[in-house]
C-alpha cells in the first residue's frame, strides 16, 4: 500500500486527509475516491492540483508520501473571510 496526504483549505479550516491505496493511482482518480470528493466543491476539470508546491497534471501518477495540494481559486469572498480571521488571531 502506497500513502499520500492531501491538503485542502476551505475558508475556515485547512483540512488535512491520508490516504492509503495501490500504486498505479493517479491524482484524477485519487480526487474522485468518496473520501476526497466530498471536500471537493469545484469541478474538477478547474481545479488546480500540485505535489509539493508544483502544478501537476491530473494524470500524474502518485507516489508514497506524496503530498498532494488542491488550489483553489482565491474570490472576493474567501479573502474577506481570510481577514476578519487574521483579525480574529490578533
Amino acid at each position: 500500500m502506497i500513502s499520500v496526504h492531501i491538503a485542502y483549505s476551505t475558508a475556515l479550516a485547512q483540512k488535512p486527509i491520508c490516504v492509503e491505496f495501490v500504486p498505479e493511482l493517479t491524482l484524477e482518480k485519487l480526487l474522485k475516491l468518496p473520501e476526497i470528493d466530498t471536500y471537493l466543491t469545484e469541478d474538477l476539470a478547474t481545479l488546480k492540483v500540485g505535489v509539493y508546491g508544483k502544478i501537476m497534471p491530473l494524470s500524474y501518477v502518485l507516489e508514497d508520501n506524496d503530498r498532494v495540494e488542491v488550489y483553489k481559486e482565491v474570490t472576493d469572498e474567501l479573502r474577506r473571510l481570510y481577514k476578519e480571521k487574521k483579525k480574529r488571531k490578533k
